[in-house]
């Protein structure tokens, strides 16, 4: 047996549906968390005027997050010095309970601009810019 709404009861019962949805999706929270990298940022050391064969004074500093804006722990960082002159220590690092890894610059022997790559898992990057002089 099937059974139909009038037309005027049905856009009601319509209605009531998507607000019990809304009402749904209001009810959650970003207390949520996957753990999964979905963003990187650069908290700090970013910019910075460095002296040739010298260690940066702010360790390059990355944030990365879940889809939720929460801090992934755990997450491998992989660092790279793609343009310029200088390294980067470590190469890798993990991040630890607030999401944050940090890596050391020391500029190169040639005066410069550097680009200084940091990543996860090659999917999320960011670039910082060092000046060696």
């Amino acid at each position: 047996m099937r059974f139909a709404f009038p037309a005027w009861q049905a856009t009601v019962v319509r209605s009531a549906c998507i607000v019990a949805v809304a009402v749904a999706m209001v009810g959650c929270d970003s207390s949520t968390s996957t753990n999964f990298a979905n963003q990187l940022s650069i908290v700090g050391g970013d910019g910075q005027t460095v002296s040739v064969n010298a260690a940066a004074a702010t360790p390059l500093t990355v944030l990365v997050v879940d889809s939720f804006g929460n801090p992934v722990p755990n997450a491998t960082v992989t660092w790279l010095v793609t343009s310029g002159s200088g390294t980067i220590k470590p190469a890798t690092t993990v991040t630890g309970a607030t999401g944050q890894e940090s890596a050391t610059f020391t500029g190169g022997a040639t005066a410069g601009d550097a680009v200084v790559n940091a990543n996860v898992g090659g999917i999320y990057i960011v670039n910082f810019t060092e000046h060696v002089h």
